[in-house]
């Protein structure tokens, strides 16, 4: 079925690489939780994701080329942005390299920084970053 879906799958699984001949083949730097999503849609179509992790499964399915995965994931995270979430998802979003993304949390702690900076993650946000969030307001 991973096969069928995806063609990162298709082609690790079928074509003359190592992995065609394993049992087992690892997916590095990603989440349980990104992995059950992304396997989920590609038997079901379905997506189910929690909000925390919604970073992790937009870079899996970036990796793997699922376009749609990645976009839905993307979108959700932006739309996700709280004051509670900001800074962890900024991190994230540089982490796994997502600009557009980097740049919603950016905007989202300028305007709420009272709050957002409440949040333990803020505290861990490189100097770069923090002046960026200065920056914007």
């Amino acid at each position: 079925m991973l096969s069928a879906n995806c063609e990162f799958f298709r082609s690790a699984f079928h074509g003359p690489f190592i992995e065609s001949k394993k049992t087992t083949f690892p997916i590095p730097d990603t989440t349980f939780e990104a992995l059950r999503c992304v396997v989920l849609f590609l038997h079901t179509d379905m997506v189910e994701m929690e909000r925390s992790s919604a970073v992790e499964v937009a870079a899996l399915a970036r990796f793997l080329g699922l376009s749609w995965l990645q976009t839905h994931s993307e979108a959700y995270a932006a739309n996700s942005i709280s004051v509670t979430n900001c800074a962890s998802l900024l991190i994230s979003a540089e982490r796994k390299n997502f600009p557009d993304l980097r740049k919603l949390c950016i905007e989202f702690a300028a305007k709420n920084t009272k709050n957002v900076r409440k949040a333990a993650e803020f505290r861990t946000l490189s100097a770069e970053t923090m002046c960026e969030i200065v920056e914007a307001q």
